[in-house]
Order: structure tokens, then sequence, then C-alpha cells
């Protein structure tokens, strides 16, 4: 079994086609049949289901699914680390973050390391939740995310920093006022909540749940954090918001930050990078700005 044909098992259950997958992978639809029939035998299950609608991997299929996309991300690499030994991308780094901590820390840090090493050169992306998938996939080098998961398997980690989920108001609430502020006041009022579950919900409603109350209903239902941003603004409903993505609007004055003092506000942020590849040098600096960057913001 070679590294096609763990390729076309991924493009099928990516595609769900067996015709999308052959135009994927630029093969004829008889060639990646063989190919699929050829692992089948090897492997001896039935790896796909076909009905009008198209292929559906079975379970063997799934199962098989994350050991295939680890040894392409493997042979992916491998091969660009060759490249690299060749072309001078031992001083290229890719790094991924979420919006949030592309925006809050990478800013200052990337335009030092491209002033002081002009050499190197440096690729950002900004994802979502995906920024784990897409670090074992091969797609960046560096991840910079919240460290809420147990440690994945292959993967190395490094704490950074503690942010901090806080509560926001208008600076002209009554509970900004307070000089201290209990979870009582906080249940009393009206929230704007995200639209869906999410990870910040969650732990609002851990913080009620051990007080003995429940989580306040939401009046506004809105995800984005700039959008709730713009409702508590101009309302006496309260939000919860990670502290790096309030700081500006706090020092600006449109927005309060009443400090909720429970260790479940408090959110590790740190690098994951591929445990078994070695850093480049472009990405240990890169890595060491930020932290110094960090430091002289106050947030170490």
């Amino acid at each position: 079994m070679d590294i096609r044909a763990l390729r076309s098992l991924l493009a099928i259950i990516e595609t769900g086609s067996l015709n999308k997958a052959a135009a994927q992978l630029s093969v004829s639809q008889p060639a990646l049949t063989k190919t699929i029939q050829r692992m089948e035998s090897q492997l001896g299950v039935t790896l796909f289901e076909r009905d009008s609608r198209g292929m559906h991997p079975t379970s063997h299929a799934e199962s098989f699914r994350d050991y295939a996309q680890a040894a392409c991300a493997g042979y992916d690499r491998a091969v660009a680390q060759l490249k690299a030994s060749q072309s001078d991308m031992r001083n290229f780094v890719t790094i991924a973050a979420t919006p949030l901590l592309s925006s809050a820390l990478l800013p200052k840090a990337v335009v030092r390391v491209s002033r002081q090493h002009p050499e190197f050169r440096i690729q950002v992306e900004s994802w979502g939740q995906q920024v784990l998938e897409s670090l074992v996939a091969g797609k960046c080098d560096i991840a910079l995310v919240p460290l809420n998961e147990p440690g994945q398997e292959g993967l190395a980690y490094r704490y950074l920093l503690n942010d901090q989920w806080v509560v926001i108001a208008r600076p002209g609430h009554p509970l900004a006022k307070k000089p201290q502020v209990t979870v009582q006041d906080l249940h009393a009022c009206g929230w704007v909540y995200s639209d869906r579950d999410s990870f910040h919900r969650r732990r609002l409603q851990r913080f009620f749940e051990d007080a003995g109350l429940t989580i306040p209903p939401a009046r506004i239902l809105s995800r984005p954090p700039l959008l709730q941003k713009a409702f508590i603004a101009c309302s006496d409903y309260l939000g919860l918001v990670a502290r790096l993505s309030v700081e500006a609007e706090a020092k600006g004055g449109q927005l309060k930050i009443i400090e909720i003092d429970s260790p479940m506000m408090v959110r590790p942020v740190g690098f994951v990078w591929r445990e078994k590849e070695p850093l480049s040098p472009a990405a240990r600096v890169l890595m060491q700005t930020i932290e110094q960057v960090c430091r002289e913001s106050g947030y170490l």
C-alpha cells in the first residue's frame, strides 16, 4: 500500500464521489476503483458502500482515516524538508492562530522579526477551531491556540500565558460602579450569549452552577464578539469575552471590564507544533519574539 492509495481513500471520503475524487487526483475512475479494491483486498475489509447518492465510508474506512491523514502529512512534510534543505526554506515559517490570538498577539512580534531578520519569510494564517487539524495536516509549522483540551498524541505543547474570561458592561452600567460584584448581582442581569454552545458559555454555566444557580437566559443571541460588544455598549446587558478581545475598548472607555475571581475563568494559551519535526530557525526566533512582546505588554 503506497501513499497514492492513502490519498485515494481520503479523497473519496472527502468528496463522497468516485468521479469527484478521480478528478481531484487527476486519475481515471477505473484506476481509482482498482486502487480501492486492492486496498480492500490487502486489509480484508470493505471500505466503502455505494448507492445512488455516492460513496459512503464504512466504519473500517473511518477508523483508518486518521492513520492515512497522518501518513500523508508526514510524507508531505518529509518532502518539504528535503526541498527546504536545498532551497534555504529553513528561513520560512507558517504560524496559525485563532482570529483573536492572531490579531492580539502576532502583529508586533511578526513585524519585529521581519525587521530584525529580513532573510526570514513569515506566513500568518488566521483560522477558527480547525487550527490543530491544519497543524496535524502539515498546513502550518506552529499553532498559537487556547490549551483547552487534553494534549494530542504527536504534538508538542508550550505554555505562553493565561488569558481570562471577563464580564463586560457599558461604563454607565450599575454594576460598573460597584466595588465588589457578587454572583447574585451577575445573575440578576440580562445577558448576550452566543447563539450556540460555546466554550465560554459552558464556563459561565459552570460558574453559576457552582453557586447553586442556573445560567440566566439570553436576552440576545449573537455569536460574533464584535456584535456582542456593540449590543452591550448600548444596553444594560452583560457578556463574557476573553480579556484580550476587549482591552482596547476598555482602555478607550467604551466598555467596562468586570473581573470574575474564579479558576473557571482562566484560559491558558500556548504554542503547539508537531513533536517529531524539528522547528526551523525562523520558527524558533518567532516564538521567542512573541514571548518577548507578550512580556513587554504585561501579559506574562
